[in-house]
């Protein structure tokens, strides 16, 4: 409450145009007709603005209020922090992670200064990841399906959410339960898309899937990775189809990534290969080690693609503070929370009288915090965190 009491009404200006703009057409048109506007978001924000809409009833007070949007998107943001909080059993040690996370200005930033919407798919996400921890295992799918049509970004977790799953199943797959799987998931969806099945919008949506899988060609848009390290100059008009050895530099991004994924799903991997071939002895991983993975799942498409926005590191936000918080490691979650700070505000410049030439506003600094943060994870898996001294819920026992 305190926080919507504060609310800003700015937020970055091209976006926040962008928002108001499908706001007035989609109050005139309906959520059916979005797609012949200029959005370029998926039905899932769309839905979130369809809402927004029905507070006013002129079009001029739908455009000239969008910062109201920003309150959908808090709502997410306190709904991920009670998540996170819902993976221990102490009541005092739940209020404290609410606090830790809920008065991080990180974790705050892109949605109240920004006003964006990158809260809801993470959020969904982590609620995906709860449910198949506790074998949940359709309420799983059906809530990734829809964070994944919030925003394309969240298929970044595909990979350790498919592998998580089949580590949590135990290789004891039936033909029934697949079956169901596979209804939960296309249902979900049909559900989603039955506002857009009419002439010829199917067809916008699927357009603007493929449009938002690269339609940047730039090497970083405002992103402090790894290309800020290894180039010079202006990445942001930088194209990222030059070669080397023949190679776009988009590839070699995408190669870079594959391997920094490989190193940090391996212990995964190999669980669910011997689970699966028979040998389930000693292949129990901890819950520690599975919130790294998550994590740098996150982290790794971040600092290793080209074409990524400064905010995309925002989806490793809860699994990060669970880690820090269940293992005792804070100060990941802290290092973590300073790069993603510096990076975003870099743009917003949102703090009066401070220096944003200072050197801790350096891309090469902030980038280096961002390496700092993903080598000392990768080390941590595989020293193997101990568990944590807090009682976690029921189901931990079959990660311990």
């Amino acid at each position: 409450m305190i926080y919507a009491l504060v609310m800003p009404e700015y937020g970055h200006s091209y976006d926040m145009g962008c928002w108001a703009d499908w706001a007035g057409y989609i109050f005139q048109h309906g959520l059916s007709d979005a797609y012949n506007s200029s959005t370029n978001y998926l039905p899932g924000h769309l839905y979130e603005i369809r809402l927004y809409t029905l507070l006013f009833d002129t079009k001029e007070d739908v455009i000239q209020n969008i910062y109201y949007l920003k309150y959908f998107s808090l709502f997410f943001d306190v709904t991920g922090a009670l998540l996170v909080s819902s993976l221990v059993t102490n009541a005092l040690m739940q209020k404290l992670i609410l606090l830790v996370i809920l008065l991080n200005p990180s974790y705050l930033h892109n949605t109240m200064i920004w006003g964006q919407f990158d809260s809801v798919f993470s959020c969904f996400v982590f609620a995906s990841f709860l449910a198949i921890y506790n074998k949940n295992f359709n309420l799983g799918l059906i809530l990734y399906i829809i964070g994944l049509n919030c925003k394309l970004q969240a298929i970044l977790f595909l990979p350790v959410l498919s592998l998580f799953l089949l580590y949590q199943s135990e290789g004891n797959f039936k033909i029934k339960n697949i079956l169901k799987g596979i209804a939960a998931v296309l249902l979900t969806e049909a559900i989603i898309l039955i506002p857009f099945m009419h002439d010829e919008m199917l067809g916008k949506v699927w357009s603007t899937v493929r449009g938002l899988g690269g339609e940047n060609g730039c090497i970083s848009l405002e992103a402090a990775n790894i290309w800020h390290l290894i180039m010079s100059g202006n990445l942001r008009w930088t194209g990222d189809v030059a070669t080397f050895l023949n190679i776009s530099l988009k590839r070699w991004g995408l190669l870079m990534y594959l391997a920094a994924l490989f190193i940090s799903l391996f212990p995964l991997m190999k669980s669910v290969f011997q689970r699966f071939t028979g040998k389930k002895e000693n292949t129990a991983i901890s819950l520690n080690r599975i919130l790294i993975m998550f994590s740098l799942s996150a982290l790794c498409f971040f600092y290793f693609n080209t074409q990524m926005h400064e905010r995309y590191s925002y989806p490793a936000f809860l699994f990060i503070a669970a880690f820090g918080i269940i293992s005792g490691n804070l100060w990941i979650y802290g290092l973590f929370s300073l790069a993603y700070f510096l990076n975003n505000d870099k743009l917003m410049q949102c703090i009066t009288k401070i220096n944003y030439q200072a050197p801790v506003f350096d891309w090469h600094f902030i980038s280096y915090l961002f390496m700092t943060v993903i080598i000392s994870l990768v080390i941590m898996l595989y020293l193997k965190i101990p568990r944590s001294a807090f009682k976690l819920q029921d189901n931990s026992e079959n990660l311990k």
